[in-house]
């Protein structure tokens, strides 16, 4: 199962059976920063993860 998977978004999607609302937020948001190849978004995504694991979003 874990072939079939490429990116770590996509392992975590597996993992939490293909429901995209099982996977916590802030646990989205590092996965998009981990993947994200632009520098902006990594700083955009970062910022998110940061506040989502605060509690603060």
């Amino acid at each position: 199962m874990r072939e079939n998977c490429k990116s770590k978004l996509k392992a975590d999607l597996c993992r939490y059976g293909g429901d995209y609302k099982k996977i916590p937020k802030f646990q989205k948001w590092f996965r998009k920063y981990q993947d994200s190849n632009n520098h902006l978004l990594k700083i955009f995504y970062k910022v998110l993860f940061v506040l989502n694991r605060k509690k603060i979003l």
